[in-house]
């Protein structure tokens, strides 16, 4: 429950092991490289050129990897380093298997001899040839490779249809039908020039009457321009014969990882910089550096990575006292790590600043609970979160908006039971043990206790307001100006606590004593105030009148706890419409026909769904604002700036924890990449 200060080091290492450390670097997500002083002359321009050729390797294995999984099951497993080792090994026979499989998948798109790019027309006459060549009927269905949309039209708009769709040299177009009112278009294309298709579509939507995909309607071949009819349509379907190759999905998947990895690397040799130790003369054609913020985890990487390289590669802590741009990370425990969401939406805690999270949590997830106040829209949000908590086994920042949203059911539940919030039923008409087991739990009725109801979310509010100056006080005490504390967050306190105590006063007969004695007490107050706020004048009699103008600021508070308000206005919100959709339901579906109990079903679902939608995310909004323009600007600045790791997570492979036993950490693919070239 802590700000940590993360610390910066410089890593020195032999110039050979620039590309293994960067893959290793790149692997960690608790690494932020930093600019060098000096940049390494000549590593961008071979880097540049490396990016270049590996990154076009990358575009023909994900083209691959595209079409193998429209025709293979999906890789489920997590590739081992084992596995990866062994793939490897038979680069150079992959690779031209790779630049042989593109060169097949790169046919449908080939310039012809004018330099042009084959269009529907291209393709549907070179797959017209193959048909007759191997005495097939002429006929297409939609394939991989082709996108058909069937219009229906008027007959009067079908040549001014046709007279357009000429100028648009990707559509092929076919009469596909025609009767005495209306007429078929039958429109291909090629996939990449779906988009030509769609947006004649979209521009004539007012002249077409239907639209088919046309998935299931056989495509004549047979034509060579725009304008020629289908002459006959057959009822079988022939399919385009599929492409064969040697190469495995899982083989592409860690070629596309690795390569990727590599790619992460020599984008990252901008940071290495020219060595610049005492030794300068005698290692700097042999050494580079490094400088790099790291947080625990990120140090235990940049240790194991010292260890795993040749001998004279060390690691050295840099001064951090003067620098402003120091990274920190809150550092919670699980329970309280989800609220840190919350937190980033204003930024990262300095580290002289208190971690806003665990102050936060307790108040958010009661106004959260209390402004939704359904105990059975909590139920039902619960059982959703927590089906997909233990099903799906979301990792990372999904995973906490999950927990973080299941303390808010839990407190949704509670305070829905308490205010006899279930569903929008009205608790009073439920009979049986039900009904006395639910009026028993209720203890307020927000209906009839509407100003009781306001009057705690604005105490509710005004106590948040003054915890959060209470926090900047343990704030100054935490970086040791305890004079500062006092005389600035903690003579506030004292003035507003003073305020609270004359005006309670009068409501309470043992209280009753603060009237003989509030006259001195306040001018008291005020004194202690006006030269507390006023501390930072050098002229000591300017102090008190400087100061005394702070209460002004005293308004914020004001408005800042009418803010509050809208617990009120959520919690009546959620019960009021979810009762609307009750009634509604009742009324279209009021009978005992099966008619009637469906329109009765079908209305609470779908309009209690859309109920719990709206309420959750107007609250979850609402209750952000409250902590991030109510409470947080009492205490919290969020002057800390987070660690931004420029590496590289890869999709398919599995990582060893300790990613120097990885073995492609200690290949240069893109050596093997332009030796398979040759």
């Amino acid at each position: 429950m802590s700000v940590i200060a993360c610390d910066i080091y410089k890593l020195v290492f032999k110039r050979e092991q620039i590309i293994p450390v960067l893959k290793n670097i790149a692997l960690s997500q608790n690494v932020e490289l930093v600019e060098p002083v000096v940049v390494l002359q000549g590593l961008s321009e071979i880097s540049e050129t490396r990016i270049s050729r590996l990154k076009e390797e990358v575009a023909k294995i994900e083209k691959i990897i595209n079409y193998l999984k429209l025709n293979e099951e999906e890789n489920k497993k997590a590739i081992s380093d084992k596995f990866v080792t062994n793939t490897l090994k038979d680069y150079t026979n992959l690779s031209h298997e790779v630049d042989d499989f593109a060169e097949q998948l790169d046919l449908v798109n080939q310039p012809n001899a004018k330099g042009e790019v084959q269009s529907s027309t291209n393709i549907v006459g070179d797959i017209r040839q193959d048909a007759q060549a191997s005495k097939l009927p002429s006929e297409l269905l939609t394939s991989e490779l082709v996108y058909q949309k069937l219009l229906t039209v008027e007959n009067e708009k079908v040549s001014e249809l046709l007279e357009e769709l000429e100028t648009i040299s990707p559509i092929n177009v076919s009469v596909f039908s025609k009767d005495k009112h209306d007429t078929e278009l039958l429109l291909i294309s090629v996939k990449d020039d779906a988009e030509f298709v769609d947006s004649f579509i979209d521009h004539n939507s007012s002249f077409i009457k239907s639209i088919d995909s046309g998935e299931s309607v056989p495509v004549t071949l047979a034509f060579e321009n725009n304008n020629e009819k289908v002459s006959e349509v057959s009822n079988e379907t022939f399919e385009l014969p599929k492409l064969k190759t040697k190469l495995k999905l899982t083989q592409l998947e860690v070629l596309f990882d690795v390569l990727m990895l590599e790619i992460t690397a020599y984008e990252n040799t901008k940071f290495i910089g020219e060595y610049s130790g005492d030794d300068y003369e005698t290692k700097s054609k042999t050494y580079v550096e490094l400088h790099a913020w790291v947080d625990k985890e990120g140090y235990a990487v940049l240790s194991k990575l010292v260890d795993s390289i040749d001998q004279g590669a060390y690691l050295q802590k840099l001064s951090t006292a003067h620098r402003s741009d120091v990274r920190t990370k809150m550092s919670n425990n699980s329970l309280i790590k989800p609220f840190e969401i919350v937190t980033e939406f204003m930024g990262i805690p300095g580290s002289k600043e208190l971690d806003p999270s665990p102050f936060l949590a307790f108040f958010f997830v009661v106004f959260f609970g209390f402004a939704l106040g359904d105990a059975g829209y909590g139920f039902l949000i619960l059982t959703g979160l927590l089906y997909y908590l233990f099903a799906k086994k979301p990792q990372g920042t999904i995973r906490e908006g999950i927990k973080l949203m299941i303390y808010c059911s839990i407190s949704t539940i509670f305070f829905g039971a308490i205010t006899g919030g279930w569903f929008g039923v009205d608790v009073n008409v439920v009979g049986g043990t039900l009904g006395e087991t639910l009026r028993s739990m209720k203890q307020i009725d927000l209906q009839s206790s509407i100003i009781l109801v306001l009057v705690l979310s604005l105490v509710a509010g005004f106590i948040q307001q003054l915890f959060g100056v209470f926090l900047e006080l343990v704030t100054y005490f935490k970086n040791g100006d305890k004079i500062g504390g006092l005389s600035g967050p903690g003579t506030w306190i004292l003035l507003l606590l003073t305020m609270v105590l004359v005006a309670v006063s009068g409501m309470s007969p043992a209280l009753a004593f603060v009237k003989d004695i509030q006259a001195p007490l306040l001018i008291i107050v005020l004194v202690l105030f006006a030269f507390g706020q006023g501390r930072k004048q050098k002229n000591i009699f300017l102090r008190p009148l400087i100061g005394i103008g702070s209460i002004f600021n005293i308004t914020s508070y004001l408005s800042n706890t009418l803010s509050y308000a809208r617990l009120l206005a959520l919690g009546l919100a959620t019960g009021v419409i979810a009762s609307v959709i009750n009634l509604i339901a009742s009324i279209l579906g009021g009978t005992d026909s099966i008619f009637g109990i469906i329109v009765t079903v079908l209305i609470l679902i779908i309009g209690h769904l859309f109920n719990i939608a709206l309420n959750v995310l107007g609250t979850f909004v609402n209750i952000i604002r409250l902590q991030l323009v109510e409470f947080f600007p009492r205490f919290y600045q969020a002057q800390g700036v987070a660690i931004e790791p420029k590496g590289y997570k890869p999709m398919y492979i599995k990582v060893p924890e300790n990613s120097t036993k990885f073995g492609p950490i200690h290949i240069n693919i893109s050596n093997l990449f332009i030796n398979s070239q040759k």
